[in-house]
Formats: structure tokens, sequence, C-alpha cells
């Protein structure tokens, strides 16, 4: 794109070409989106582009049992392919078969998804099963540069966090950010 070039002392132009230029760059590295579902998420459509890709696993109604479940789950396979890609998952506990007595950490498989953030809910008050905690196991979560908690409410765990690259290379735990963002 071609931008005006001609000198000015006006910081107002100036402010206003260095934010134009900004807001190009931003909307070129823009990738695709992709939504989750609350069944199996794996396979080409779950391929990320080359650009900066989002996915986002927010919690589902579940029409089978009536309540919501999440998107995320260790059943999903995801790829995030080149640029610097995100997840964001809103969770609660999972489960194995129909009742919901049976819970299992929530273990994805993930790919060069450098950015991922967890926002677990809290169960409530009237959980007579004092179902609180949420797991997530990151074993199976490679290329992650950025992982952590943001805006959860419910206690959450992110255990065996690999340092492993794409490539299975061993990194140094210091070239990985864990965050808590805005927790209750």
């Amino acid at each position: 794109k071609a931008y005006n070039n001609n000198t000015t002392n006006d910081v107002k132009t100036k402010n206003a070409q260095i934010k134009k230029v900004d807001d190009d760059a931003a909307a070129a590295s823009k990738g695709q989106d992709f939504e989750l579902t609350s069944g199996t998420d794996k396979g080409a459509a779950f391929v990320g582009t080359a650009k900066n890709d989002f996915f986002d696993a927010s919690i589902a109604q579940n029409s089978f049992t009536g309540g919501v479940s999440n998107t995320l789950s260790s059943a999903d396979k995801l790829d995030g392919g080149a640029g610097t890609d995100t997840l964001h998952a809103e969770i609660v506990p999972e489960f194995f078969g129909v009742t919901g007595d049976n819970q299992i950490d929530i273990q994805p498989k993930t790919t060069s998804i450098e950015i991922v953030t967890f926002e677990a809910k809290d169960s409530g008050s009237n959980d007579v099963n004092n179902n609180t905690l949420v797991t997530v196991d990151a074993k199976n979560m490679t290329g992650v540069q950025k992982i952590g908690s943001k805006f959860s409410d419910g206690d959450l765990v992110i255990e065996n966090l690999t340092t492993l690259t794409d490539a299975g290379v061993i990194r140094h735990t210091s070239d990985m950010t864990i965050t808590m963002d805005h927790t209750d």
C-alpha cells in the first residue's frame, strides 16, 4: 500500500500514518479463527494457516446431557501451522461415561500453538460432588511458548507441561512463560 512519505512536522499526521502502518501490518498477519465443537476436533479442518490463527474453545451447550461441556477435550488434535497462534479454552472438569461421575484430566494434543490460555469455570455452590478442580494435562502440547490461566474463577491445575518444541527438541523452562491473569 502507498503511504504519504511527505515529511511533516505535524505530530497528528505522523501518528495517523504510524497507526495506519501498524493496523495494516496486524491485518496482514491475522489468520483464521477456528471454533471448536463439543465433538472431536481434528484433521484438516483444524490445521492453521501461515498467519496468526485463533482457536476458540468456548464452553458449549450439550444437548445430550442438558448441561455445558468443554469444546477442548482429550479427543482433540489441533495444529496451529505457521505464525504465532493462540488457543483460548473455557473449561470445566472433563468426564467419561454418561453420568459425569468419572472425571479425567483434559489432555488435548496440540502442535504449533504458541499461546495457550485456560479459563477454568467455577462449578458453583450447588455442586454436591464438590467438583471444583479442573486439571489440564499438557504433556501432548508441543511448541507452547506461553501458557496459563486467564479470568479463571475455578481451581485450575496445569500439569506435565512439556518443554518440547514441535520438532521434539527440549528447551529450557526459561524459554517459556507461565501466566496467571485476572483470577478469582
